[in-house]
């Protein structure tokens, strides 16, 4: 066995130093480390020879600090931090123990943790660096691009290591471990540092294992199938008809698509940034240069400068990917196998880490902030949900993000959850960023709106008055046979609008209760029909606009009582036709008509005042009778007109006075016969005026039994059987143009 071998391993744990006898391990960027190795107990720091100590408890030195040293003729090359994650102790022919361990990083300590929690509006690398505060983990930041903040990121029932892996995975965020064992997040080529010393390395093709200079022994490329294209896909509820497909072009001209739903994004310009994240990691993963190094100093993250390779082989600046450990002490010596991406290539982790799946619905609590009254919703009727697991957030308004709300059907249907109602929630895709809000259960708190199980025939819709829920807007169905029926309950105003028509039937009864005003606006018509009989009663005024016509149809009787007055104004003509007859019994009646008053009777009409009956009449009053048309006073009549006064009859007129009958004519009275006129006075006719004019166009004739008096144009005849005496007062004077004979 040659002592002088150019590079061996050692590590330092519960304060001891002890050789490594052989060792497996790997190292890649966004993966923690893994080292499995074993030694004997031999301290080698006693005394600077290898002696035996006293076996160490594996307990005693799980998840204590630990220490991986590569050395080269006792010149340290590189320093490995970490924990100690399993630790075994076996025995051996020697009698000198065997210790094993499993040395990872701290952030390894992730894994073994998991939570439930609720991180609101913060940046992934903000969430990420939060949850690594907590194991004493203090990244370095290296980030160029811009994150945006993530309202409502839920981590459930994940290790925290999951958890911020998939949250660096879509974000598209590598990390690796420097020299000195500090993690480093990066998102650029810039965040790579170069390996420690000299990070130019030569090729040198057949040196052996055993060589002291560090050099690349062996380089080369790897390829594999990959996509062509890749297609991301999601919807924006905010703007609903927003394009929100994006692609990328794949590493690979003529590869299949990949394509996913949702992309995770809520602008199509996220998206660009997110399909392009995707491009950029398969084509990390599907090309790399691969080789082997005797050069302890390479790790992943770190650049270094290949050169004198031969014509074909990739030379020049790589970052290390990945880098896999293989040692025995029995062996020759060191190497390692590595894979680089060029040193200009951004590295892109993988989606690996799945999004936890929400295979069934959880409860929570609708939330409002402090003052806030029991509806707290903004214009898309979304609300916060509080879930039951969530030991952090708050019971306010910042406990979750904007939560949908399922309605009842697919109309525009609108139930908004209240301030402490138990909901049931779902998530889209089984992603727990992603609840949705799918009805509400009721609980010992907040118990059902009915009492069961009497009231299990009760199906009811019934919201609360907010704030003070002090009343309800109800609308309940019994199903109990016997008493079925529907209640409608509305706390203050109810208002009904039917697109078309309206039916309503009562095949019994139907009450209607007013308690204050009742309105009635009819656009068109408005027909109601009465069975039998149909009663209104108006405590104080009733009043009817009708601005057409009105008609109303009486089968039988029609009475009216009006305790007080009554006033009808007729704007055109008023006309009554009575087939029988028409009696009006009043203590004084008025009759004012601007124009016409016409009324027609087929038989009778009749009109009776006790005491008066005045008639006036503005213009002209026509009476018109088939037949005949009778007038009787009791006492006296008294006409008064203040124009004049037209009688009309096709065959005769007659007036009578039983006693005396009196015209006076306050100008000239005139009348005119078409043929004979007859004047007849049973005792006398007396005619007084101051003068007396009778114009005959062919004569006139006074006649008294046999005697007359015939006037003529030109000539008096007088005819008496007896005698004529002439007697006069004054002067007479004679004269004639002919003889005048007496």
């Amino acid at each position: 066995m040659n002592d002088s071998r150019p590079l061996r391993y050692f590590v330092e744990v519960a304060g001891h130093r002890y050789e490594v006898r052989e060792i497996e391990g790997r190292e890649a960027i966004s993966k923690p480390f893994r080292f499995e190795l074993g030694f004997a107990l031999m301290d080698t720091m006693q005394f600077g020879a290898d002696l035996p100590i006293a076996p160490i408890e594996p307990d005693d030195i799980v998840k204590t600090d630990v220490t991986l040293h590569l050395e080269r003729d006792g010149i340290v090359d590189r320093v490995i931090h970490g924990l100690v994650f399993e630790a075994s102790l076996g025995a051996t022919l020697t009698g000198v123990p065997d210790m094993h361990l499993v040395i990872e990083p701290r952030l390894s300590l992730l894994q073994y943790r998991t939570d439930i929690r609720v991180f609101r509006n913060k940046t992934a690398p903000e969430i990420v660096v939060e949850v690594l505060s907590a194991f004493g983990i203090t990244p370095e930041l290296r980030l160029r691009a811009s994150y945006e903040s993530r309202p409502y990121c839920v981590q459930f029932r994940e290790s925290d290591f999951s958890f911020v892996s998939r949250l660096l995975e879509d974000e598209g965020i590598f990390y690796y471990f420097n020299k000195d064992g500090v993690m480093i997040l990066g998102d650029s080529a810039a965040a790579y540092d170069p390996i420690p010393g000299n990070p130019v390395l030569p090729y040198r093709a057949g040196y052996g294992m055993d060589q002291k200079e560090d050099a690349i022994v062996s380089i080369g490329s790897r390829a594999s199938a990959t996509v062509g294209k890749v297609t991301l896909r999601d919807f924006n509820p905010d703007h609903p008809s927003l394009d929100m497909d994006v692609d990328a072009s794949g590493p690979s001209a003529f590869g299949p698509e990949w394509y996913d739903y949702p992309g995770e994004y809520a602008e199509p310009s996220e998206g660009k940034r997110k399909v392009a994240l995707r491009s950029e990691a398969f084509a990390c993963a599907s090309e790399a240069v691969q080789g082997r190094s005797i050069c302890a100093r390479i790790l992943p993250g770190h650049t270094m400068d290949v050169f004198d390779v031969p014509e074909g082989a990739p030379g020049g600046e790589f970052v290390v990917t990945v880098v896999d450990h293989a040692y025995r002490r029995a062996d020759s010596g060191f190497s390692a196998k590595f894979e680089a991406l060029d040193g200009k290539t951004t590295f892109r982790p993988l989606l690996e880490t799945p999004i936890p799946q929400m295979t069934s619905p959880l409860t929570g609590i609708v939330t409002c902030p402090p003052g806030e009254d029991d509806i707290y919703t903004e214009e898309a009727g979304r609300v916060k949900i509080h879930f039951h697991w969530d030991r952090l957030q708050p019971y306010d308004g910042e406990c979750s993000h904007w939560v949908p709300v399922v309605q009842d059907n697919t109309g525009h249907s609108v139930a908004i959850p209240r301030r402490g109602w138990e909901m049931l929630v779902h998530f889209l895709e089984g992603d727990p960023d992603r609840p949705v809000v799918i009805g509400r259960v009721y609980n010992a708190e907040d118990r059902f709106p009915v009492p069961l199980p009497e009231g299990k025939t009760k199906t009811s819709l019934k919201s609360l008055v907010t704030p003070s829920r002090d009343g309800t807007n109800e609308i309940q169905f019994e199903d109990y046979a016997g008493r079925e029926h529907i209640y409608i309950h509305a706390e203050k105003d109810q208002n009904i609008v039917v697109g078309n028509d309206k039916s309503e039937t009562t095949l019994v009864n139907e009450l209607s209760a007013v308690y204050h005003d009742e309105r009635i606006a009819i656009g068109i018509n408005h027909t109601e029909a009465v069975g039998k009989n149909h009663s209104m009663v108006v405590v104080n005024n009733q009043s009817h606009s009708v601005g057409g016509n009105r008609e109303r149809q009486i089968g039988e009787s029609d009475m009216g009582n009006v305790t007080g007055n009554r006033s009808v104004t007729i704007g055109g003509s008023h006309i009554r036709r009575i087939h029988t007859d028409d009696s009006v019994v009043a203590k004084n009646l008025t009759e004012t008509v601007g124009a016409v008053d016409l009324e027609v009777a087929i038989k009778t009409n009749s009109t009776e005042a006790n005491t008066a009956l005045a008639v006036t009449v503005g213009g002209a009053i026509i009476n018109v009778a088939r037949q005949s048309v009778t007038e009787a006073a009791s006492k006296g009549r008294l006409e008064t007109i203040g124009g004049a006064v037209f009688s009309k009859a096709k065959a005769e007129m007659k007036a009578r006075a039983d006693k005396n009958r009196v015209l006076t004519v306050g100008g000239t009275f005139s009348a005119t016969v078409g043929k004979e006129a007859s004047l007849t006075g049973a005792e006398k006719i007396r005619i007084v005026a101051a003068n007396e004019v009778f114009d005959g166009s062919d004569e006139v004739m006074l006649k008294v039994g046999d005697t007359t008096v015939v006037m003529k144009e030109g000539t008096i005849a007088v005819n008496a059987p007896s005698k004529i005496s002439l007697k006069i007062t004054g002067s007479n004077k004679q004269g004639a143009s002919k003889s005048t004979q007496i």
